[in-house]
Formats: structure tokens, sequence, C-alpha cells
């Protein structure tokens, strides 16, 4: 309870304000600041004493911060203060808390510290609702927010990340009962639409998960277990009998029919968990099988050595006609043409341009060794050549570098299994027929077969 005892100017150097004031930014003091200078301070400062160890009195301000901090600014020496007595703890934060809601001064996040702090100290939420007229409802929205992480959510209420959250965001996020993943979501997050986007997946996950436990706990207790770690990715391989399959976003079956699991063990991946066996193999059917994956492997590593003479031929002859100008004397309308094949080249490989492709292409054609490894003498010589070259010779240069990935199944010729790859043939098509129309090139007849797909090495 707030008793007064009675009202006194005080001097303004005996005035500290209050050390957990909800409100932390005064905000912008300067037409106060006037206004005082003018009128003098309108209405009381609400302050308690307090003794600074046996060495006099000062009082903690109240009510009244950005009147104090104006009157400073006026150069005011004293300022009219009403001085309460027997005021607790607890009651000073109510009091700080209940003047600043009234004034709508406080931010979400400064309303839910508060709020918080007016609990630790013994305080209801029916009591701060009273004090703040807010719902009970509302007062825990305001709760949830004081849990996240203090920076997280000042750089999000900000403006700091080119972006504002506002209260109902904060609501939304309340559906992730994971406060770390909360704050890691506020991290992430580069929008309001973003945020709710990501909100929505990681509450849809959440339920994924619940549903993962709810299945394993059944699965366990019938004596199914977790298979080793890495499963998750072998599922659909020949290794493993699939002997049942659960949708994590579908409702969790009652009960798990176990009949059949005997010696099974469970993995999952993000959507589906599967109960599975150990696939048995005939020995005659292993043994074909490893048969086709040498014979696999020996004509990928021959292709692999086509693939690789093919950009040897392609920068050399690339190369030649772009230092003895020979493109450069090429036809407008032939040089449009070509350019629109290196984009879509480009395109088809799911590649860019960049200098580090022109930098690589020279640094081969000019001492056949990696750009990475040159002298700086030489990568000068390599900068000033790159600088020399025409937008056209670039994009040329950089389709074709893209072009020489043998890993990347966008680039390589050839699938897995040693069948033939359409779609990368399709960039390599492309990358061709703009250096035909560039220069004249052409590949010789295996190379051409390689990228027709008809060259024997491919697997039927």
């Amino acid at each position: 309870m707030l008793t007064t005892n009675f009202t006194t100017d005080s001097d303004v150097e005996r005035l500290r304000p209050h050390p957990d004031n909800p409100r932390k930014d005064l905000g912008d003091l300067t037409e106060l600041a006037e206004s005082i200078k003018k009128n003098g301070v309108m209405q009381n400062l609400t302050v308690i004493p307090q003794d600074e160890n046996g060495t006099g009195y000062y009082y903690t301000v109240l009510i009244g911060h950005r009147r104090l901090a104006a009157a400073k600014l006026a150069g005011l020496k004293q300022v009219p203060c009403r001085i309460a007595m027997d005021v607790s703890e607890q009651e000073q934060q109510l009091i700080m808390l209940e003047e600043n809601m009234q004034r709508n001064d406080l931010t979400p996040l400064e309303q839910a510290e508060s709020f918080q702090m007016v609990l630790d100290l013994g305080s209801t939420v029916n009591e701060i609702a009273e004090k703040t007229g807010f719902s009970k409802t509302t007062v825990y929205h305001r709760l949830a927010i004081a849990k996240l992480d203090r920076e997280k959510v000042k750089a999000a209420t900000s403006g700091e990340k080119g972006w504002q959250m506002d209260l109902s965001d904060f609501i939304e996020l309340e559906k992730v009962k994971d406060i770390k993943k909360r704050e890691e979501l506020l991290d992430k997050a580069f929008s309001p639409k973003d945020l709710r986007s990501r909100i929505q997946d990681e509450v849809e996950q959440e339920k994924r998960d619940k549903a993962r436990e709810a299945i394993e706990f059944q699965l366990e207790a019938a004596g199914v277990s977790r298979a080793p770690k890495g499963t998750e990715n072998q599922i659909w391989s020949d290794k493993w009998e699939r002997v049942a399959r659960f949708d994590l976003n579908q409702p969790i079956p009652e009960k798990i029919d176990a009949s059949k699991m005997d010696g099974a063990v469970y993995a999952s991946n993000t959507w589906v968990l599967f109960v599975l066996k150990k696939a048995e193999k005939k020995e005659a059917e292993v043994s074909e099988a490893a048969k086709k994956e040498k014979e696999e492997k020996r004509r990928i590593k021959e292709m692999r050595k086509l693939m690789d003479r093919m950009t040897e031929d392609r920068t050399r002859a690339l190369w030649e006609a772009i230092d003895s100008g020979k493109i450069s004397r090429m036809k407008l309308e032939d040089m449009d043409d070509s350019l629109r094949r290196c984009c879509r080249s480009l395109y088809c490989a799911g590649a860019g341009v960049s200098v580090r492709h022109v930098n690589s292409f020279l640094s081969k054609a000019l001492w056949d060794e990696e750009y990475w490894s040159l002298k700086e003498e030489d990568r000068e010589i390599i900068k000033e050549k790159e600088e020399g070259l025409g937008i056209y010779k670039k994009m040329l240069i950089c389709a074709s570098e893209a072009l020489k990935d043998n890993q990347s199944s966008s680039t390589r010729l050839w699938g897995y299994g040693a069948e033939y790859n359409k779609e990368a043939a399709g960039a390599h098509r492309e990358m061709l027929v703009a250096l035909d129309i560039a220069f004249g090139f052409k590949y010789d007849a295996e190379e051409m077969a390689l990228i027709e797909g008809t060259h024997e090495l491919y697997m039927k």
C-alpha cells in the first residue's frame, strides 16, 4: 500500500531513476524539456526515500522518469516531489507498471519483462491483469515473450533486422513448444511472412516428432529395436525388406500389429517411419549383382577418361580461337545465337558465371597448371588477360568450364548405373553448337557418341 507523508521540492541531484523501471527508452525529451523551461514541472514526481549506507537520504523515482530527465535537460535544480513511504518492492513494481501501461509507454518486450518481474516478486497473474487492465490471456502472452532471449526479441521488434514483429507474431510463435526453437526461428526469419511460414513448418514437425515417439514406443514394447545409425539412408536399397510403413503426418495407430515383425528394426526420415528386415538373397543373385556393379564401375571409369579428353580438346580449341582472334571476327547475329546457346548450356547444367571459371581456364590454357598453384606474377598475367576479354568470350569460357565437372549429376554424361544421362547431354549439346557457331569446333566420332548416348560404354 502506498502512503504519502508529504510533498516537497527536491534537488535533482538527490533523485535517482528506479533501476527496475519497466520503460528502458525514455524517447525524445526535447519537446518536454522546452515546456518545462517555460512552465516548470506541472505534475509532482512520486519518489521513495532511500538511505545511502547511513550517509544521508536520496530518493528513487517511482513515477516521473521522463519528467526528471527532461528537467535535467532544461537545467532545473529542483522539481516538486510526492514522498511515498513504506512501499514494498512488489508494490513499487506494480505502481511503475500501472503508470506506464496507462500511458501506453511500454514496448511489448518491456511489458513482458515487467510482468515477469512482478510475478517473480510474488504477484499473481490475476493481480497483474487487475492493475494493467489486460485480460489474463494477454498477460500470459506477454509472459511468453519474457521467456525468450532479450537480445533476439529486441532485434525482432526494433527494426534492426529490416522488419518488425508485432504482438500477433509473438502469439503465433507460442505454437512452437520448444523455447530454443522459438529463438532459432527469430534468428533465421527474414520477414513476418517468412517467420509464420517457419512456425507452421516447425509446428508440423513437432506433430511428426510426437507421432514418431508414440509409434516407436509401441514398436519397442513389441520387441522391435531401433536400426543402426545410417539405416534411414538405405531404406530403399535392396539390403532391406520394408515390412511396415507409417506416415507421420497421419493419425497415430491405436495398436500396431507386430505379429510379422520378429527380428525387425525401425528407421525413419522426416516424414515416414519404416519397419525393416534384412533382405534375403540367394547366393547366385548376390554374385550376379556384384558382377553388374563391377561392370558399371569399369564403364564409368572409361567414360570419365573420355570426358576428360573431351574437356582438354575443347579447352585447347577454344583458347586457340580466342588467341588467334578468330572469335573476334564473328558476325553479330552469329555471336548473339552462340551467346544464347551458352546461356542455355549454363542453365541446363545448373551452373553460374564466375571469374573463377575464367581464371581456371586461362591458367590451364597458358601453363597447364591449376590457378591456385601459380606464382603471383603469373596471376597478374591472368588478371590482365581476363580484363581484356569481352563478355561473350567470358561466357563461352564459363559454359565450357562448367561442363568439366564429371562428378555432378547435372554435367556428367552417365548416371550411377552407367546409363545415358539425357538431361546432362542437353547442356553439352548446346555448348557444342555454341562453339561450332563461334569457330567451327567439332568433337571426334567417339566423343560425339558419348554426347549422343550411342557409345558402347553405356549400360542399356
